[in-house]
């Protein structure tokens, strides 16, 4: 088991067969590239087709073969043991070579990331953006079609095309190969872990406990303590009584944040503590996150993360420093219980006996935009009927655009609107042919990141700065149970119903070891992010670091300033703006090895 911890350093290249890579890629280049890794101890690997740098003790080598990653992974990697390239969980990213097929693998939470580009014949990837924008065939211009869908959705999604022109990216849970031709071909890793626990909900429920502490027990390894991330809320309780059933209560040490903040709802910390004592947990500190550390660690998160809308998300730096400075080099988090996939079932469902669906399903805007909360109601005749969370909204309108359900999904949005929807592109399949439209709806949102409640992105930028953060619900065995819902259904008009996945399996596993006003509450949304004061002093500070905002934005059409202003009081987490700040931090300022403060980026 290896945590590589630090900074990113996975990047190499790979040529056309017959060809040498140091032929077609110039040693110049190769330097400029390599210049953006920093941290950890590199080695380096020049092997005919393929040219390889990754952390010393993040690279093995037998003969031909050769396997490298970055990330939390589980098992042994060495390319002798198992497959060609193997199923490991964790947080990782991964690439092999035997000398004739390249192979990238993409772990299910898609924490890590994993970016693929081509310079004439040779196939470029790297574990961070960075490298590859430091090549000098490499443009930093937006592709405007993907960039209208971030700009929607926070995410690409569909394909494999990233908000920047010619880089694509590994898809959570996928194998990439590339072929002789340089195209990157990519298939589902864990094909198996996408399918719904069957048997019903009592069953279900013991086999999740079962596949909790399987998976706790090869996160934490010979590891003693356990570091274990406490809030109080189920999802943490679950983890903390896992671990407690895998190595005993006197070798865990619960952590719990609070946020030193007045504007925010009441802190869960006394749940927490309930939590650890009826656990026998002795071990337990507390400790705060000021609003001052989480503004400051925004623009480090999203240069670490490299991801956009997580910026709220920020206070999980301050949180990883906190525990690694206690000694540990992991911590257990309950993310990644709870998804959008029963949801999604649903409304397959009851979508075939909507009347004139594509007209009908239009009260879903006059929920999203026109404040008709009221309408959510008809989810107790169906969930299905349920309007679709933002976070969903567009990919179900262009995946029924394709199927001719929905005419236009124009005119699910308010016209202001129409400018970030003119440009469409192919709603590409991802290995689901032949199946039914509740799994391509499942399949798409969850490749695409879109499919979990708390969306994994800051396990790169936790790692980055010192510890791994190791989610066990994103482990294969335990993906079934956490992220999709119980077979067969509970009865449509139960409470059972309207659960996320995950949730009810939680209640039913530990009813009389976790208390039961854990086991039942229903978390505060800002529990699991931040205030609205401290996000509003976060949007702040990016407007100030984007005095062109949003006027700039006319260089992907000229409507889009009004449309984005339409569009940004109801967006997901800002998401022009954050988008915006993320192209700041990325694309338009000069490379570094460090992430920038805010004294750097305010006129």
């Amino acid at each position: 088991m290896t945590t590589g911890v630090g900074s990113s350093t996975l990047l190499g290249a790979w040529a056309p067969p017959g060809m040498a890579v140091t032929k077609l890629l110039l040693r110049s280049q190769r330097e400029a590239m390599r210049r953006q890794l920093s941290g950890a101890v590199q080695r380096e690997v020049v092997n005919g087709r393929l040219w390889l740098v990754a952390s010393s003790g993040q690279l093995l080598e037998e003969g031909e073969r050769v396997t490298a990653w970055e990330g939390f992974v589980c098992g042994d990697p060495s390319p002798a043991v198992g497959p060609v390239i193997g199923k490991h969980d964790g947080h990782y990213v991964m690439v092999h070579s035997d000398g004739r097929q390249l192979s990238l693998v993409r772990a299910l939470s898609g924490g890590e990331r994993l970016y693929v580009a081509r310079v004439g014949g040779v196939v470029l990837f790297s574990a961070s953006i960075r490298p590859l924008l430091a090549h000098p065939s490499i443009g930093r211009e937006l592709d405007a079609v993907v960039t209208d869908e971030v700009l929607l959705t926070g995410h690409p999604l569909f394909g494999a095309q990233t908000p920047v022109r010619g880089i694509e990216e590994v898809l959570a849970g996928h194998l990439a190969t590339v072929d002789d031709g340089g195209a990157l071909r990519q298939q589902w890793h864990w094909p198996e872990a996408l399918v719904s626990p069957t048997g019903g909900a009592a069953a279900a429920a013991k086999g999740f406990r079962q596949a909790l502490c399987g998976a706790v027990e090869q996160a934490v390894g010979k590891k003693r303590p356990v570091a274990v991330a406490l809030s109080g809320g189920i999802d943490s309780s679950a983890i903390a009584a896992a671990a407690v059933e895998v190595v005993g209560a006197d070798s865990v040490h619960a952590f719990t944040y609070e946020f030193a903040d007045t504007a925010h709802a009441p802190p869960e910390t006394h749940y927490a503590k309930k939590v650890a004592r009826a656990l026998g947990i002795k071990r337990h500190t507390v400790f705060s996150v000021t609003g001052e550390q989480f503004l400051d660690a925004i623009p480090e998160h999203v240069w670490r993360s490299e991801s956009a809308v997580h910026w709220p998300k920020a206070f999980l730096l301050p949180v990883a420093r906190t525990i690694a400075a206690h000694g540990y080099d992991r911590y257990l988090t309950g993310f990644g219980i709870g998804s959008h996939m029963a949801y999604l079932r649903d409304l397959a469902t009851v979508l075939p006996w909507v009347p004139l669906a594509g007209r009908t399903l239009r009260y879903w805007r006059q929920v999203r935009f026109g404040g008709w909360d009221w309408l959510a109601h008809l989810a107790k005749l169906h969930p299905g009927l349920e309007p679709p969370h933002p976070r969903l909204y567009d990919l179900l309108l262009q995946v029924l655009e394709q199927r001719g359900v929905v005419a236009d999904r124009r005119s699910f949005y308010p016209e202001g609107m129409h400018a970030l929807l003119q440009r469409r592109r192919s709603v590409q399949p991802i290995d689901t042919d032949g199946l039914p439209l509740s799994a391509v709806l499942q399949r798409h949102a969850f490749a695409h990141l879109v499919s979990c409640i708390d969306v994994t992105r800051s396990e790169k930028a936790s790692r980055e700065v010192g510890v791994a953060r190791v989610a066990p619900a994103h482990f294969s065995s335990c993906i079934p149970y956490a992220y999709f819902p119980v077979e067969p259904a509970p009865f449509v008009w139960s409470r059972a119903r309207h659960l996320r996945p995950g949730k009810l399996l939680l209640q039913l596993a530990y009813r009389g070891l976790l208390p039961d006003e854990v086991l039942s509450r229903k978390k505060n949304w800002d529990d699991a992010v931040t205030s609205r004061a401290w996000r509003r002093q976060g949007r702040v500070a990016m407007l100030r670091a984007l005095p062109g905002f949003p006027n700039d934005i006319k260089l992907l059409g000229d409507h889009h300033p009004d449309a984005v202003m339409t569009w940004e009081p109801s967006s997901i987490q800002a998401n022009c703006l954050s988008f915006w700040f993320w192209r700041e931090l990325l694309l338009q300022r000069p490379l570094s090895t460090a992430p920038p403060a805010w004294t750097e980026l305010w006129p």
